[in-house]
């Protein structure tokens, strides 16, 4: 076992809490997800909370998007959850596809309108002693989407509210370090979740395009000849395996290999906008 892990066999002996720097520490030297699972586990439980789920999802293709999920609620509700196909019915999962903010949600809301399906979800979780939780969305720069649950069995849903203040958004950043691992695991399963195949100048070129510019104009633009614009475009067209320039401006941007123009990026037009409070004279 190695040496982070014994670190944790003891945290758990002891009952002691495991500071931040540990946990993030221990999640970099994590071998493959089970061992996150257990570093997760503890700096949860050491928050306030024994029961959630972590879902991360991955955008490889419009079609592929690996799904990572971990669930961390009793054996017997997850083997319930799995039987009855719940994850088709989870309004959560609906939820944080279209949403920014947080959601307090409780298992006696009344969920008929969405359907029989999540109506019987959540009466069976009140059945397995879960009053609701806090649903938190998740996104990140590369359009990796997913969120953490985080689970009560107190009906006042008083731990929920309470952690609002404060240990909602600790256990939201540690989510953000566990998804960096998760990317980092699976390249060294030879898994390749997401890796940018375009060189800086290919994803130049197809800024320009996805602004409407001829092949002619994105030349001028970059100093560049109308052929060598052309045939950045073919090899664009081969590494992202589509048939022509809209389709791979689509699927560069669904999958974050270009972005908007930031801070830090050259000021060609851009427009800023600056905000300071206002003094009284």
């Amino acid at each position: 076992m190695a040496t982070h892990y014994r670190k944790l066999v003891a945290w758990g002996r002891r009952q002691e809490k495991m500071k931040l720097k540990d946990t993030i520490a221990c999640l970099r030297k994590a071998e493959c997800l089970d061992d996150m699972m257990d570093v997760m586990r503890l700096s949860f439980f050491d928050l306030g909370f024994s029961d959630w789920g972590y879902v991360c999802q991955v955008p490889k293709t419009y079609i592929n998007t690996p799904v990572y999920v971990f669930m961390n609620e009793s054996q017997e509700w997850i083997q319930r959850y799995l039987e009855m196909g719940y994850h088709d019915f989870d309004p959560l999962l609906m939820y944080y596809a279209n949403n920014n903010l947080p959601l307090i949600w409780k298992a006696d809301d009344d969920w008929s309108k969405m359907g029989d399906g999540t109506a019987e979800l959540m009466r069976d979780m009140r059945n397995y002693g879960y009053a609701g939780g806090l649903c938190i969305p998740l996104f990140s720069a590369q359009n990796t989407r997913g969120l953490v649950n985080l689970i009560s069995r107190d009906p006042s849903l008083e731990d929920i509210h309470d952690a609002l203040e404060g240990r909602a958004a600790q256990i939201a950043l540690i989510t953000r370090y566990v998804q960096e691992e998760i990317f980092r695991v699976a390249a060294n399963s030879n898994e390749n979740l997401y890796e940018n195949p375009l060189s800086a100048r290919q994803s130049e070129v197809l800024l320009w395009v996805g602004e409407g510019l001829t092949s002619k104009a994105i030349g001028e633009k970059m100093h560049i000849s109308y052929r060598t614009v052309e045939s950045y475009m073919v090899e664009i067209q081969n590494k992202m395996n589509v048939s022509n320039r809209q389709q791979a401006v689509t699927r560069a941007v669904s999958l974050g290999f270009i972005v908007p123009k930031n801070l830090y990026d050259q000021p060609v037009g851009r427009e800023v906008k600056l905000v300071i409070p206002r003094f009284n004279k």
